[in-house]
């Protein structure tokens, strides 16, 4: 169990599981490009929690090229016509399979 600032979980605690990670990992890793599209959301915040409990560094993750980035690039370019990214979608997925995958 990990500790959480209690104004945001009231009883100032939440569960995290290990074994729960690993899976949506693998669920993430072997979608197709469309479902890993439409999934940006949940794959950003799974990112966010996975990198962190990794210790993986800040620049690497939310620099210009950082996996963060990019993945909110990504779903910038799915909410607004007029943003373009140059970043490939398969650049992004090796990315996430490098900073998130859990053994």
């Amino acid at each position: 169990m990990i500790s959480y600032d209690p104004d945001n979980h009231p009883d100032g605690h939440y569960l995290l599981s290990y074994q729960s990670l690993r899976e949506d990992y693998g669920r993430f890793s072997t979608m197709s490009d469309e479902e890993f599209s439409a999934n940006l959301l949940n794959v950003l915040h799974f990112t966010c929690i996975t990198c962190w409990l990794k210790e993986q560094q800040a620049q690497y993750l939310l620099g210009d090229t950082g996996l963060v980035h990019e993945l909110v690039h990504l779903l910038l370019a799915q909410t607004n016509p007029e943003f373009t990214t140059t970043t490939k979608l398969s650049v992004v997925r090796e990315m996430f399979d490098r900073k998130c995958c859990l053994v």
